[in-house]
C-alpha cells in the first residue's frame, strides 16, 4: 500500500459559505471564517491507494483479486483495463480538533460541511497528481 501524507487541498471559502447559507457581514461569517482559518492550519487529508488486477469480466460484472462487484457500467469501463488504482481518502482526524462551541449544532453542521469540501478537494488533487504520473509514464 502507498500512502500520500499529506494531500494538498483548498477550501473554497465562498462555495462553503453558500452551502452553509452564510450571509456577508453577519456574526455567522465572522464564526464560520475563524472556522475555516483554523481547518485551513490543522487539516492533514491522506490517502491510500494500491494496485489491484482485474481477474475476470463477466456479463455485469468485474472480479478484482477476488472480490466481485456486480455493475455493466463498470464492466463496460474496464473493457480494456487489466489493472485499477482503488484508493480511499480521508479529511483526517485533525479536523475533528478544531474549536467549536459543543453546544452550538450550527458550528457541528459547518465543521462536516468544510470537512466534506476538504476530502472533495484532496480527493481531485490526488486523482489529478495520479493522472499526472501515468501520462508521464506513458510518455
Amino acid at each position: 500500500m502507498n500512502t500520500i501524507l499529506p494531500v494538498p487541498f483548498t477550501l473554497d471559502r465562498a462555495d462553503i459559505k453558500a452551502q452553509c447559507a452564510i450571509r456577508p457581514g453577519t456574526g455567522a461569517e465572522e464564526t464560520i471564517e475563524k472556522l475555516l482559518d483554523e481547518v485551513a492550519q490543522i487539516a492533514r487529508p491522506k490517502a491510500v491507494y494500491r494496485v489491484a488486477y482485474v481477474d475476470a469480466l463477466a456479463n455485469d460484472a468485474v472480479t478484482v483479486e477476488g472480490a466481485e462487484f456486480h455493475s455493466h457500467v463498470l464492466r463496460h469501463n474496464l473493457e480494456e483495463v487489466h489493472r485499477i488504482f482503488p484508493f480511499v481518502a480521508t479529511c483526517g482526524v485533525e479536523v475533528a480538533a478544531a474549536q467549536i462551541d459543543p453546544d452550538d449544532f450550527l458550528q457541528e453542521y459547518w465543521l462536516k460541511i468544510i470537512s466534506l469540501s476538504l476530502v472533495r478537494s484532496a480527493m481531485r488533487r490526488f486523482i489529478r497528481r495520479g493522472t499526472a504520473r501515468c501520462k508521464r509514464r506513458a510518455a
